[in-house]
């Protein structure tokens, strides 16, 4: 299955929403009703889009100065599936980001339909626009068409001044209504917020978009399922929440907005840099994908940030640069100005057509360029024109995609010397096609249904070339995917709202010259659920997550509660079900511990409704407390949050710190002026509590009980730094240094560009850290301690070479090699993941017949060696294959021997057997050799119990295979079926069999 693109909400509010392109000038698209939008016939002649034409065959366009252009209009009506009019839509204009550069401030152009449908939205940017419509009782919708070769357009392209008519929209029955509150982290109401839900990822529906009236509060209409809803208010961050449809009130909590002020400047010139695009890189607490202009005095602003560390860039056609150092921000802070020095760099641009038809241009997709130690990437505009600004001298790998068509195996390779490369042309050629329908068990069309189309390997071509498609069925339950290579594919369904398909994908034979127009996808007989949660009190428990899982399988479905604790599922798969809360809502049923499975069993019915009634623990508790800085002093403002730790026997207290670390998302709680603080409404158990500052600095106390007034004590920061050395020529002019504490789950990166080797880390808490460096030119390592407010800044990292590894992958049982598995490595200094673009010859990173590879670019030190196999389908033996080794500076070419590949026992999507026995979480930062496989728990009267295993038995082999402390090995080796005997190997020479009940 092709993996939705699924990303934080807040960057696609501008144009991640990169909903792919357009009205072309002269082209007429079709939509699948009615007539395809007019563009205004004054606004263009024959011999002006005939001049377009020619100057796009150049691969550059002539741009337009958008901030002197003048505005454009949409108009249209909006419509039910009837035909008739919806009066008081919501419809909103969503400008591109990516031609945008910076400009504009994230808000789309909205307005209300009419009485008759009609609508008109004024003001546009005169660049590719998303136009979105929702409206009470119906899914919201997005403007689509289609062109003369049936491609898909979700973006109408707009000129300076014209106005685009007939952008009609359909709208679908069926939408569910979401209401919420937005508020500040006080408490207090926000009017005027700007609020977008969006549901099912990026193949889902349109957006829903309001404002918050008076008292924040707010109400819309959205598809049922999974959604994010998002808030932009004037003065503070953006915020962004999950939620789901239907379900409880949402409520979404605003932080005063952070600033970051700077200014770009020339490198060699130090003259002020004009209209330069600024991004943000960098970590941070919310996730922000900001952009902004540089004035006419090289200055830029970036507001409407979330507390964080960033990083940031700037970028124009022909230079490129990046702040030394990461900038951090607190709450509602403001930076001091930056200086971002800009190098000179160069404009890279072609325009991609299909073969045979230079004036089709590619309607959608993206250009890739790659380098050992940069991979660039841009969308296509709607003249099939590729754009990459600032880009560094070097020699790339052109990676192309093409909706709906083919690319070609490879490309020359881009130079950019010391000019840039514009005129590019790339072609692309037509494929085939899969299309069909999609019915449920009583043969009705099922609308909004993902299909995904996946080529199937033979391990007879391992390197062969495969091409994969993703679409959603319409209101008749129809699809179409294009752009295919002909072979053998697997196509899968998933429904809205995780309504399940096919147990196993169809598999389609696609001959050449032949589509297959017939498929025929009937969905399972399902059943309903009706179910509340309530507490000990008897009162319903509002927000939390209930998932719903057939017993035996490790596929299921969520929902969340109501406000008076209702939750219901609509479409289960008949059979015994396990119905519970989510671990993650850290409720537990009474009499139970956490090594106990929630919730109940259900048996669902065909075509009828089971009810249950869960309980769980009250959530009364109360942890009251202080933060206090080093000297005793209060600490106002300070971020405080806690997590239940869990009582899991054998479990590492790292998982509360981590889920801690990532829990921006959640209500935040503010200290006072006194730096008091109360954290209220918490279940039953003992709490890791944690607060973080404005201006960085954090304490964490475990242990804390119920009840309790404790201090928290916020340590002063440290920095790090240094230079990275290369003992064989100049420093690296790119690099990135991380400094990790696995103990506190503490990761703190940095990439440096043009630094001359010199690096800093700042705002590091006191703890034992390990620092490694990664560059195309080596690696670099070193541990250390890092006191209170310590600064360490001369520290030397010496970079090592990289070198080739070569190996082999064999079955574990057969010792045969196994051709197909891509093979990559992760060290100290990270690791990617290498593809066909990133090897200008043969790629041998993919085995042979005999199981043979070489993977080049390895760092020295520990690799951890990960292999995928790409042949085979949803029946494939195996998934993956691991393996540590130990990687010398030389020589050049390493042999690392063989890696065992283990086949999987259990079929896919199942869930093993029940052993009746847990291990004690390892430690993920521990050396392979440190780690002991040993018994945490022994459940009463299950499988293990009754073999006799004993809590504390150290496990080294399971069915004769050593395990060696590589936990992977022992997870597949001891994941067996229900009847399933497997013998442990324990230390001390004892062997003990354990048959696998089966699962509940």
């Amino acid at each position: 299955m092709s993996p939705a693109n699924e990303r934080p909400l807040v960057p696609w509010l501008i144009g991640a929403l990169v909903l792919v392109t357009a009205i072309v000038l002269g082209w007429r698209l079709i939509g699948d009703r009615g007539d395809a939008p007019a563009v205004d016939a004054a606004q263009t002649t024959p011999s002006e889009r005939a001049a377009e034409l020619d100057r796009t065959r150049a691969g550059k366009r002539d741009r337009v100065d958008l901030q002197l252009a003048s505005k454009a209009t949409i108009s249209g009506i909006v419509r039910d599936l009837e035909g008739a009019p919806i009066a008081s839509a919501r419809v909103c204009g969503f400008a591109d980001k990516t031609t945008l550069r910076g400009l504009g401030d994230a808000r789309p152009v909205c307005v209300s339909s009419e009485a008759d449908g009609h609508y008109r939205l004024e003001g546009l940017w005169p660049v590719p626009t998303s136009v979105e419509a929702s409206a009470p009782t119906f899914i919201p919708g997005r403007w689509q068409a289609r062109d003369d070769d049936g491609h898909l357009r979700e973006r109408v392209r707009l000129i300076p001044g014209a106005t685009v008519e007939g952008v009609d929209l359909l709208l679908q029955p069926g939408g569910v209504r979401v209401t919420g509150v937005v508020r500040d982290i006080s408490g207090g109401e926000i009017e005027g917020a700007l609020v977008i839900a969006r549901g099912q990822g990026p193949r889902g529906s349109g957006l829903a978009v309001t404002m918050t009236d008076d008292v924040g509060g707010f109400e819309l209409w959205t598809a049922p399922g999974w959604l994010s809803i998002a808030a932009i208010a004037e003065g503070y961050a953006d915020g962004e929440v999950g939620g789901v449809a239907p379900g409880a009130s949402i409520e979404l909590f605003l932080t005063p907005e952070s600033v970051l002020v700077g200014q770009v400047v020339h490198a060699q010139t130090k003259q002020p840099v004009a209209d330069a695009t600024v991004t943000l890189g960098g970590r941070r607490f919310g996730m922000d994908d900001r952009a902004t202009r540089t004035d006419a005095e090289g200055w830029f602003r970036l507001d409407r940030l979330a507390p964080g560390t960033y990083k940031p860039i700037a970028r124009a056609d022909e230079l490129y640069g990046e702040a030394a150092v990461q900038v951090p921000l607190g709450l509602g802070e403001t930076s001091e100005p930056v200086q971002i020095l800009a190098h000179p760099a160069f404009l890279v641009s072609g325009v991609v057509s299909v073969a045979g038809r230079e004036d089709r241009r590619c309607p959608t997709g993206a250009l890739t360029l790659s380098s050992p130690d940069s991979r660039l990437r841009t969308e296509l505009d709607a003249e099939g024109v590729g754009e990459l600004r600032g880009v560094l001298p070097g020699v790339y790998q052109v990676e192309l995609r093409c909706d709906g068509y083919i690319a070609e195996d490879s490309y020359p390779p881009v130079e950019v010397v010391d000019a840039s490369v514009t005129g590019l042309r790339w072609s692309v050629s037509e494929g085939l096609a899969i299309r069909g329908e999609v019915v449920d068990a009583a043969g009705s069309p099922v609308a909004s249904v993902n299909v995904d189309a996946d080529m199937l390997l033979t391990g007879d071509d391992p390197h062969a070339r495969t091409t994969n498609n993703f679409g959603r069925t319409d209101d008749r339950g129809q699809f179409e995917l294009s752009g295919l290579l002909p072979g053998r594919y697997e196509v899968s369904v998933a429904a809205r709202g995780g309504r399940p398909g096919p147990e196993q994908p169809t598999t389609v034979e696609l001959l050449a010259g032949a589509d297959v127009n017939d498929l025929r996808v009937v969905l399972p007989a399902t059943g309903q659920l009706r179910g509340r949660l309530i507490d000990t009190r008897g009162q319903g428990v509002a927000g939390i997550w209930i998932s719903a899982v057939p017993v035996g399988s490790e596929r299921g479905q969520s929902a969340q509660t109501d406000e008076a604790g209702a939750f219901s599922f609509d479409t289960l798969l008949p059979g015994p079900t396990r119905v519970g809360q989510n671990p993650r809502s850290n409720l537990r049923t009474p009499g139970t511990t956490d090594d106990d499975p929630q919730g109940q069993v259900v048996e669902i019915p065909v075509d009828e409704t089971a009810e249950v009634e869960l309980v769980v623990e009250a959530q009364v508790g109360v942890i009251r407390g202080r933060v206090v800085d080093e000297h005793g002093g209060p600490v106002a403002d300070a971020f405080v949050d806690a997590e239940r730790m869990t009582e899991r026997a054998g479990a590492n207290a790292r998982a509360a710190r981590q889920a801690l670390r990532w829990s921006w998302g959640r209500k935040p709680m503010l200290t006072d002026p006194d730096g008091r603080f109360e954290l209220d409404s918490l279940p039953e158990g003992v709490f890791l509590v944690s607060a973080h500052r404005k201006g960085g600095g954090e304490a964490t106390l475990e242990q804390v009980a119920l009840g309790t007034d404790i201090e928290l004590v916020i340590a002063t920061t440290g920095e790090l730094g240094g230079a990275v050395v290369n003992p064989s020529g100049p420093p690296p002019e790119r690099f990135r240094v991380v400094a990790t504490d696995n103990a506190q789950g503490v990761v703190i990166g940095d990439g440096f560009f043009r630094t001359d080797g010199a690096w800093t880390l700042r705002e590091l808490p006191p703890g034992s850290y390990s620092i490694s460096a990664s560059s195309t030119a080596g690696t670099a390592k070193l541990e250390l301690t890092l006191g209170e407010g310590e600064q360490r800044v001369d520290l030397v990292l010496e970079l090592e070479n990289r070198v080739t590894i070569r190996g082999r992958i064999i079955d574990l049982d057969t010792r045969e090699g196994i051709a197909g598995f891509e093979v990559n490595a992760s060290g100290s200094g990270g690791g990617r993941r290498l593809g066909p673009g990133d090897f200008p010859g043969e790629v041998t990173n993919v085995t042979d017949a005999d199981g043979r590879f070489e993977l080049p670019g390895v760092a020295s030190g520990r690799n951890r060696v990960f292999a995928r196999l790409r042949t085979g389908g949803s029946d494939k033996p195996y998934d993956f294959a691991f393996g540590v080794r130990e990687i010398q500076p030389t020589p050049a070419v390493q042999d690392i021997g063989e890696i065992e590949a283990i086949a999987r026992r259990v079929e896919r999507g199942k869930r093993p057997g029940e052993l009746g026995y847990s291990i004690v979480e390892p430690d993920r930062a521990a050396a392979p050799e440190d780690i002991k496989i040993e018994v945490a728990l022994v459940r009463p009267g299950g499988p293990a119990a009754a073999a006799g295993l004993e809590v504390g038995a150290v496990i080294e082999s399971v069915d004769g295979h050593v395990i060696e402390g590589d936990t992977n090995r022992y997870r597949m080796l001891s994941e067996v079926p229900a009847g399933t005997t497997i013998t442990l190997g324990l230390a001390g020479g004892e062997t003990v069999k354990i048959t696998a009940a089966a699962a509940q």
